[in-house]
């Protein structure tokens, strides 16, 4: 179930560590027995760019929460952009990130404690979880017809 609310913010801070914005917005998926499948919060809104960051169990992101948050970023908000920041050493998420439709645009060297950190961006364009009205339409006339 795709649901929102700060109440998701925690699970932000104490699984990607560091300090959040208090005003993330937060987009969560959970299972229907309640267990936390994926959380993504956006913060940083400016001039068409916003920043995303992404906690998920292996397995656990799904197309229903992309899209949600596809909808919420580039239709909701009008953003051009999304960034994502992942460290060089969360080589799941390394991996996840080019496989869901965002392009790797550069490399920050010791950033974070040392650490690399590697930026992904996605530009509306090139969002495929984005549906336009005209494919919510479709979808709704072949729920109508089955």
């Amino acid at each position: 179930m795709i649901t929102h609310g700060a109440h998701y913010l925690p699970i932000l801070c104490r699984e990607l560590g560091g300090d959040i914005d208090p005003d993330t917005v937060c987009i969560a998926d959970t299972a229907p027995d309640g267990t936390m499948r994926a959380v993504f919060g956006f913060s940083g809104w400016s001039d068409g760019d916003i920043e995303g960051m992404l906690w998920a169990r292996p397995g656990g992101l799904s197309r229903a929460l992309l899209t949600a948050c596809a909808g919420y970023v580039f239709g909701q908000l009008a953003c051009d952009r999304l960034t994502i920041r992942i460290q060089g050493d969360n080589a799941a998420m390394l991996n996840l990130a080019p496989r869901i439709g965002f392009v790797h645009e550069g490399t920050m060297r010791a950033a974070h404690q040392g650490r690399e950190v590697h930026i992904f961006g996605m530009l509306r364009g090139e969002c495929r979880w984005l549906r336009t009205r005209s494919q919510i339409s479709e979808e709704a006339k072949g729920a109508q017809g089955t």
